[in-house]
């Protein structure tokens, strides 16, 4: 019996641990390629405005997130009608990265 509950209970933390990595992972590749894009230029991280600002309206919420980050870091004002639609993402993690987001582009 004691056997089932600790592989029951490594099952449930390895799960745990695999939907985290998932998550950071979704985050960390739209922020990785914004990056890239702007170390290019900055005609490319123009380029990624439009894309990213779909992205805010994603069911999942480190896209969201990710997007938001992104967009602030690319830095446009092209961004700011999207960004500031997105003020009302039921997810205050997401609402946190959009309100930075904005910060930046607007001072």
């Amino acid at each position: 019996m004691l056997k089932g509950i600790r592989l029951w209970w490594a099952e449930r933390k390895f799960k745990s641990a695999e939907r985290k990595l998932a998550e950071s992972t979704a985050n960390l590749a739209i922020e990785t390629n914004v990056k890239a894009a702007l170390f290019l230029s900055p005609i490319d991280a123009n380029a990624l405005v439009e894309p990213l600002t779909a992205k805010l309206k994603d069911k999942d919420k480190n896209v969201r997130l990710g997007a938001a980050r992104a967009l602030g870091q690319i830095g446009s004002v092209e961004a700011v009608t999207a960004l500031t639609e997105a003020l009302s993402d039921n997810d205050p993690d997401v609402r946190k990265a959009v309100e930075e987001a904005l910060t930046g582009i607007l001072g």
